[in-house]
């Protein structure tokens, strides 16, 4: 197994509450052609990693009828109780 599958599995075991290199690498080849089962993997990382940009990375991969339902409303409150709301909506 490799490419996109190896590097989920990579980043669904990732415990590490700062990415790694590995872990950042993970993310480019997930986020270079997002699949669904990927997405909520990957905003629990943001928030975990307080990496507000991955989250909108996260976001823009998914359209915006479908992200409240890939992702999740208990992600997008976790999101805006770490990135608070304003910093959400200003990028």
């Amino acid at each position: 197994m490799g490419g996109q599958d190896a590097a989920l599995n990579g980043l669904m075991v990732s415990t590490a509450t700062k990415p790694s290199n590995g872990d950042l690498n993970n993310v480019a080849v997930v986020l270079a052609k997002p699949f669904p089962v990927a997405l909520p993997v990957l905003t629990d990382l943001a928030v975990r990693w307080n990496d507000r940009e991955l989250w909108h990375n996260v976001l823009n991969a998914a359209s915006a009828a479908t992200a409240l339902d890939v992702v999740g409303l208990q992600r997008i409150s976790a999101a805006i109780e770490i990135f608070g709301w304003p910093r959400l909506q200003s990028s």
